[in-house]
């Protein structure tokens, strides 16, 4: 049995044991430093599969998400890009449309106490339906109930019509005369001057907001007005600073329009 001794004399004078011994020894060293080399290197390659895991997968997310959010815009622009041809729903026979009276008719039999008439937002994708299918369906049996659908649809509908019932030249002759107290004045000019067929659905519109004031104790002109005015003008702002100085005065026309209805038309 080899002892201290002689693998101390082996250090020392480099002896036939001691290098007998290393040759035996060495293999199992070579054995084992290769072992451990190949567990380093299948530690490496499951590290960099794993990572290679993660960046597909993250990958694949954002193309996930981004084409979602492609398809998102894109409906929502479909919406946005509905087009009603006024000429169509607006004739001598129809001076009214028929779904125009019909939503007029149920809002204001059944929404005389719905609180924050017209500004509570209805859901998109059910109001979208019901336009899309207004030449097949254009009733709204079933949804006497539903106050916000029905006025979401009414607005949407007004919103999509390829002419806005107060033409531009209209809207700017009323921000030429206005002078922030002569309203039903200014009003009383530029009435007349609105296209017949504008005039018809625009009177039957403020005559049911009007009445809508009146009934309801949530509504107020102002409020409606706020609601209603960019359904009704259509109007493009060429610059961020004319919307700002022209909205307030375009809304505060809507609201003389509505509260003064009973005398304009």
């Amino acid at each position: 049995m080899d002892d201290g001794s002689n693998v101390g004399a082996c250090e020392k004078h480099n002896s036939e044991f001691c290098n007998r011994w290393r040759y035996r020894v060495s293999p199992l060293l070579n054995l084992q430093l290769g072992m451990t080399s190949r567990s380093s290197k299948m530690s490496n390659t499951a590290l960099l599969t794993a990572s290679g895991l993660i960046i597909v997968c993250v990958g694949l997310y954002y193309i996930w998400t981004k084409f979602s959010k492609k398809e998102d815009k894109k409906e929502r622009y479909r919406s946005n890009e509905r087009h009603i041809s006024f000429d169509c729903v607006v004739t001598v026979n129809e001076p009214v449309p028929a779904f125009i009276k019909n939503c007029i008719e149920i809002i204001e039999e059944n929404g005389r106490e719905h609180r924050n008439i017209y500004r509570s937002s209805a859901n998109k994708k059910r109001v979208d339906r019901i336009l899309d299918n207004i030449q097949d369906a254009p009733t709204l049996l079933g949804l006497e109930d539903d106050i916000d659908t029905i006025c979401s649809c009414l607005k949407a509908y007004i919103a999509a019509l390829s002419k806005p019932l107060i033409p531009s030249e209209q809207q700017n002759e009323f921000l030429r005369i206005f002078t922030g107290t002569n309203e039903q004045e200014s009003l009383m000019r530029i009435i007349p001057e609105i296209p017949t067929k504008n005039r018809n659905v625009l009177a039957s519109l403020m005559l049911h907001l009007n009445r809508i004031e009146s009934m309801n104790a949530t509504s107020s002109s102002l409020n409606l007005a706020i609601c209603w005015w960019a359904s009704l003008l259509h109007r493009n702002f060429t610059a961020a600073e004319n919307m700002e100085h022209e909205s307030p005065r375009l809304i505060e026309m809507i609201s003389a329009m509505i509260s003064h209805a009973n005398q304009l038309f």
